[in-house]
């Protein structure tokens, strides 16, 4: 069955995105009974499309959709931050809105298209807290604190990111006997700033197993924490792997911490018609 997609990457983690009618019809019939092993052929970056995930887009209102989300290896995951500002520049296109409302298995998130030239833009999602963050111990030599900030991730304080062999070590922590058995994403981060005020980050993905360029949930995560336990500043600018710059703005209800705000770029590659 041939289907038409968008290529589409926030900082420098990409997706293949597929939009659908309301009634779930034609070319994503398949969307309503997921095949792990097509997602994963579309994925595969030698004889597919290549891509860390795929998202479907259903129109739901004028500016409402419904976003579900696969990683590279067919397994569903509740949200994407990346993916969510992939998806509000998509659909902000498609709508005609610089203000989206998505309906993810994460709950309601919001975008803002802040930014949109024709092909790379940026973009303002909202991430909840869904579980708060908790210190976990030091595990294999690490301080790692816990929580859910969309998808579950454990967030390792470290003194020098480019030290660290993130696949292995990343690896070891997301299998690690603390988060049996759903296992959690792995982000590596530096407690000092750079200079310039930038902290740098590192992240093995859960689904996807391996290091990828950036992680949106990852990114927002670190934020909370250097903000709840290391205190640092409410807003505070992270360096991806991809040396891109995403801004984490800390959101609190009557003190209590709620979630974040997540800006950065996403970017249009390319678009087409797969028969895979």
């Amino acid at each position: 069955m041939d289907f038409q997609f968008s290529k589409m990457h926030g900082a420098g983690n990409d997706f293949v995105v597929v939009l659908c009618d309301a009634a779930g019809s034609g070319e994503c019939a398949f969307r309503d009974v997921p095949d792990p092993e097509r997602i994963v052929k579309v994925c595969d970056r030698r004889t597919g499309i290549g891509a860390d995930g795929l998202f479907f887009l259903t129109p739901l209102g004028a500016n409402r959709f419904k976003m579900e989300f696969y990683n590279n290896d067919g397994s569903r995951a509740s949200m994407c931050g990346n993916g969510l500002r992939c998806a509000g520049l998509f659909a902000g296109r498609h709508a005609k809105q610089k203000e989206l409302v998505f309906e993810t298995d994460s709950g309601e998130l919001c975008a803002s298209v802040l930014e949109d030239d024709g092909v790379t833009g940026r973009v303002r999602i909202t991430i909840l807290q869904n579980e708060p963050f908790r210190f976990c111990g030091e595990l294999n030599g690490y301080p790692v604190y816990s929580g859910v900030a969309g998808v579950p991730h454990a967030v390792a304080i470290v003194p020098d990111v480019d030290l660290v062999d993130v696949d292995t070590e990343g690896r070891a922590l997301r299998y690690h006997e603390v988060f049996v058995p759903a296992g959690t994403n792995v982000d590596f981060i530096e407690s000092l700033p750079r200079a310039d005020g930038l902290f740098r980050i590192r992240t093995y993905e859960r689904g996807v197993e391996a290091e990828t360029p950036a992680c949106g949930t990852g990114i927002s995560s670190a934020g909370i924490v250097l903000h709840q336990f290391l205190k640092k500043n409410e807003k505070v600018r992270i360096l991806s792997r991809s040396n891109d710059i995403l801004e984490v703005e800390i959101l609190k209800e009557n003190s209590i911490l709620k979630g974040v705000a997540l800006t950065g770029p996403a970017v249009s590659v390319f678009s087409g018609t797969a028969a895979l």
